[in-house]
Formats: C-alpha cells, structure tokens, sequence
C-alpha cells in the first residue's frame, strides 16, 4: 500500500503525532488506548502494521 492509499484506508494521520507525512512511520489511533503503527520501506510502500492486541482483537478475530 501507498500512503495515499493508507491515507484513504485509515483516515488521515493525527498531524500532532505525525507533524511530517514523509516520516519513515505513521502513527494512527484506533482509540485513545489503541495505537497502530505503519511504517514505510524505501519504496514508500508500508512494510508492516504493528498493532496493540487489541487492535490486533478488534481487526482479526470476530
């Protein structure tokens, strides 16, 4: 995924966590206590989503 795409898949990130959109990692919030990070490789795509068990909870296991 592009950030563009990351963008329209996660909403926009919170500009006070994230003051740079070229930053290496996004960080988004799922709630106050969830945080899911998205970091970027040199291509610009994202190379991996880590996520609170929670998140993880909340996004895989219904």
């Amino acid at each position: 995924m592009t950030r563009e795409q990351v963008a329209m898949a996660a909403g926009d990130p919170n500009t006070s966590e994230n003051p740079r959109l070229d930053a290496p990692t996004w960080r988004h919030w799922r709630s106050m206590n969830n945080e899911f990070q998205v970091p970027f490789g040199a291509d610009g795509g994202v190379t991996d989503v880590a996520r609170s068990v929670i998140v993880k909870r909340a996004t895989f296991e219904k």
